[in-house]
């Protein structure tokens, strides 16, 4: 039984790498991540303008959604504090 869970534990881990290695971003984003970044179009949206569009999501949420979709470069941050806006790369 070990063996077996061992070998499905490192396929699984392989498939996984073989994932993240992909040049589609698209695929490694949650639902909630999926939903942000359908709202991009070719506006700039702050926070709050997320937030007003998706009511059923939360601040933090939103926030660590916009820092994901940042860190796999699929939307670009400009500006600092409460003036941040957020762009489609």
């Amino acid at each position: 039984w070990l063996n077996f869970f061992l070998d499905t534990l490192l396929i699984q881990g392989q498939k996984a790498k073989e994932l993240m290695e992909q040049d589609d971003p698209m695929k490694l984003l949650s639902e909630r991540q999926t939903e942000v970044h359908t709202l991009f179009g070719t506006v700039a949206l702050s926070v709050m303008d997320i937030k007003k569009k998706l009511s059923h999501i939360p601040e933090v949420t939103i926030k660590q959604a916009l820092a994901r979709l940042v860190a796999l470069k699929l939307i670009e941050r400009r500006g600092l504090g409460r003036s941040a806006r957020y762009v489609k790369v």
